[in-house]
């Protein structure tokens, strides 16, 4: 027996493929009366431009685009894997947090899915993304469980990592790590029995932050970008939930411009309770 597990990727997270990238903005809970009703402490990411798109890649059996309805809202596309189907963001009245598009009794496996504004009308030009939710399927008597980043599982390396990064007391459990040193790295090491949802590491984003690229045992490396308009801590940062059991290391490391940062939170993992882990705290 399995049960229904859901993930989900705030807008800010770099683990969505906005593109083209200067196509697409921070939401404003300032100058948007709306702004503070968006999920995530306020936070969405719009754009203005026919063509633009929202892509993500992942590994489960049901997928959710949140979004908003609103009068200056137009219509779009949305692909999942090469089936694409047409839906409007407009609504006479401002509704939130709403599904833009859902995907669900997919086979379990690799799945990509994208969304695209098709702008017909210049008086209705947006589209905005929320969050973006997957489901997995995880055992039966699997639980979540939460590594802080003071857990030995993480090890940091070089010495050039402070534990003081901005905002702290938005981290979990009040800690975290960040560094601006170049090809600094992060190692975060699991052992896993039958089964894993993966590793989901989370840090900070922002207008410090940059570049970092995450390598999984020893597979290929995958490059990501931190760079955010707001500071947003505890944003997903990488994903694998398509690991054979055993022990498995993530490897993430810093490879800014100048000055720029990487910040480290937390991990999460599904897994039984057999495997003896400590459960932490989550956050």
């Amino acid at each position: 027996m399995v049960q229904k597990v859901n993930v989900t990727l705030d807008d800010v997270s770099p683990l969505i493929n906005y593109s083209p990238p200067e196509a697409w903005g921070a939401g404003s809970t300032t100058k948007d009366p709306y702004g503070q009703f968006y999920d995530h402490n306020g936070t969405f990411t719009l754009t203005t431009q026919f063509g633009a798109s929202a892509s993500m890649t992942f590994n489960g059996t049901g997928v959710w685009i949140y979004g908003a309805k609103r009068d200056n809202h137009g219509p779009y596309n949305t692909t999942l894997d090469g089936r694409t189907s047409s839906d409007t963001g407009y609504s006479s009245i401002n509704l939130l947090q709403r599904v833009l598009f859902s995907g669900t009794g997919l086979a379990s496996g690799n799945h990509t899915v994208s969304i695209v504004n098709s702008l017909v009308d210049n008086s209705k030009p947006y589209l905005d993304i929320d969050s973006i939710v997957y489901e997995v399927e995880v055992p039966d008597g699997y639980g979540k469980f939460t590594e802080d980043d003071t857990a030995d599982a993480f090890q940091f390396s070089p010495s050039a990592w402070s534990i003081y990064p901005e905002d702290l007391s938005n981290y979990s459990n009040g800690t975290g790590h960040v560094t601006s040193a170049p090809d600094a790295r992060v190692v975060y090491t699991f052992e896993v029995g039958v089964y894993l949802i993966g590793s989901l590491i989370y840090g900070a984003v922002g207008p410090m932050n940059g570049v970092y690229t995450v390598q999984v045992d020893n597979g290929d490396s995958f490059t990501f970008n931190g760079i955010k308009d707001n500071l947003i801590p505890k944003t997903l940062l990488y994903q694998n939930n398509n690991l054979a059991p055993g022990r498995h290391t993530v490897n993430i490391s810093n490879s800014p411009f100048a000055g720029q940062t990487l910040s480290i939170d937390y991990a999460v993992i599904y897994r039984s309770p057999s495997t003896g882990w400590v459960h932490l705290r989550d956050p």
